[in-house]
């Protein structure tokens, strides 16, 4: 059976290339900008970067919930273009939370006293 030519970028994967595009050039100070650092960052081949750069290719749900972790844009926003670039600060509270409980329980009791801490300080100011 003849190799399957590739048809030109369709308007999701365009869309998509767009807004990675602008994702990675916002993040370029923390992962990188050339394709290859990128590749790295995203465990992905440099072509597979430059495929979502042009839009001739879109990634799987889980590298694109990757991508998105790493350049910290919404996963929502990356591949549909809706809600705000930015994930919302529940994500960053989920994070924190994870952290949280991978601590010993003394370390555990610490952070939480000085977290109560902060927290009564803020709310009188």
């Amino acid at each position: 059976m003849p190799k399957k030519i590739p048809g030109p970028p369709s308007g999701e994967h365009k869309e998509f290339a767009v807004r990675f595009r602008e994702a990675c050039y916002q993040a370029r100070h923390t992962i990188g900008e050339t394709q290859l650092e990128l590749a790295r960052a995203f465990e992905v081949k440099s072509t597979t970067i430059h495929a979502w750069r042009h839009g001739m290719k879109l990634p799987s749900a889980t590298t694109a919930q990757r991508i998105a972790n790493g350049l910290n844009v919404s996963f929502d926003w990356l591949m549909t273009g809706r809600g705000d670039m930015r994930p919302a600060p529940a994500t960053a509270s989920k994070k924190t939370a994870q952290q949280i409980e991978k601590l010993d329980p003394r370390s555990r009791q610490i952070f939480e006293a000085m977290l109560d801490a902060a927290t009564s300080a803020a709310t009188k100011n």
